[in-house]
């Protein structure tokens, strides 16, 4: 299977010791590494399954997704350069904003509901990670606070 295979490394939670929880970056980490190198971790025909059944349904998903998505990122980061200016801020701050970070939410939240969704389409069919995204939500604002303890500050 090669040098990339999962199955070769020890994912050591170095926060066991420190932290009285479990550290979920660190399993979400193994999770994104796992599916980075899957096909080096599954045999050559189990990969080119999973492989085209994510594949077949993410094309499915694209058929339906929000027309917002389709918006030109070049237009609305000329927005951001024109409205989230200091010049901006100086002539007329009423409409001084954030355009970046207001309006690149949809495609942010889809990014992570897309990520999420096609790890459960490759995986579907394996018992071990099956249920690891169970709980998981695909908001920004609800992950944050389900993978976050509350002790934690959230950006």
């Amino acid at each position: 299977m090669g040098q990339f295979d999962p199955a070769l490394y020890d994912f050591i939670d170095y926060t066991q010791s420190h932290d009285s929880h479990e550290n979920y970056e660190d399993i979400v980490e193994d999770k994104i590494f796992k599916f980075k190198y899957r096909q080096f971790a599954d045999d050559r025909l189990t990969f080119e399954r999973r492989n085209q059944r994510m594949i077949d349904r993410f094309l499915e998903r694209a058929k339906d997704r929000d027309p917002v998505l389709e918006q030109s990122l070049n237009d609305l980061l000329t927005s951001d350069a024109r409205d989230n200016s200091i010049a901006q801020l100086f002539n007329d701050s009423s409409k001084f904003r954030n355009v970046a970070e207001e309006e690149t939410r949809p495609f942010r939240e889809y990014m992570v509901s897309e990520s999420v969704q096609q790890f459960k389409d490759y995986y579907e069919s394996d018992d071990e990670e099956n249920h690891f995204f169970e709980y998981w939500t695909t908001s920004l604002t609800e992950t944050r606070s389900v993978l976050w303890s509350s002790s934690r500050t959230i950006p």
